[in-house]
C-alpha cells in the first residue's frame, strides 16, 4: 500500500499546481477608442482598485487592454466584467492567453501598422 501511496502524494501536489496555474493567467479586453493620453490612465486607476490584478497594460493600435491577474481569472473577469459595465465602457472579451502571446498579437499589429 505503501509504494503506491507514495507517488500518488507526489503527483496530487503537482496535478494541483497545474490546474491552479491554467486558471491563471491574462485576458484581453477589445475595448476601442481609447488612448494612452485619453481613457486609458483613468481605466487603470479604476481597474487597480481590483487586487487580483497584477499587471495592466493597454495596446493602443489593436484597442487591446491586457490584464495578467495572481489568482484564478473567472473570479477577476467578473470583477472587471462589472467595472468596465459601470464605466459605460463597451468592450469584448477576447480570450484567456499567456502573457507572451498578449504581447506578440500587440506587437504584430503594431508591425503591420508601420508598414
Amino acid at each position: 500500500m505503501n509504494k503506491k501511496l507514495l507517488p500518488l502524494l507526489i503527483t496530487l501536489p503537482l496535478f494541483l499546481s497545474s490546474i491552479c496555474f491554467a486558471l491563471t493567467g491574462v485576458y484581453l479586453f477589445e475595448i476601442g477608442g481609447l488612448s494612452q493620453q485619453r481613457g486609458v490612465p483613468e481605466l487603470k486607476k479604476e481597474l487597480q482598485s481590483i487586487t487580483e490584478i497584477k499587471t495592466i497594460e493597454y495596446c493602443e493600435k489593436a484597442g487591446l487592454l491586457i490584464i495578467e491577474t495572481t489568482t484564478p481569472i473567472d473570479s477577476v473577469r467578473s470583477k472587471v466584467n462589472h467595472l468596465l459595465h459601470s464605466l459605460n465602457y463597451r468592450y469584448i472579451i477576447k480570450s484567456s492567453i499567456p502573457i507572451e502571446e498578449a504581447h506578440k498579437i500587440c506587437n504584430r499589429i503594431q508591425i503591420k501598422n508601420q508598414l
